[in-house]
């Protein structure tokens, strides 16, 4: 995974939103690969999942509007409906 980073501890998964420079700003790559690690990790016995950011300034500064600037509304539409899904 490239945005984000994961661990096991026991019976709790960790993950960590891993865009520090972006303050961990939700783009695409971050949202799919989200979406992916829950649905690896949907049936594997885990009893609560962390979500967390990384660097010291924010958990996540939400969507990454530098990348959404260039999308049609439908793009935009999309990516939004795929954040809501994960």
């Amino acid at each position: 995974m490239e945005t984000l980073e994961f661990e096991v501890r026991g019976d709790i998964g960790i993950v960590t939103l891993s865009r520090p420079k972006a303050l961990n700003a939700l783009n695409r790559e971050l949202v799919a690969e989200l979406e992916s690690l829950l649905r690896e990790q949907w049936d594997t016995g885990l009893r609560a999942l962390i979500l967390r950011g990384s660097g010291d300034k924010a958990f996540a500064a939400g969507a990454d509007i530098t990348q959404m600037a260039d999308y049609t509304a439908v793009e935009a539409e999309s990516f939004a409906r795929q954040g809501q899904r994960s």
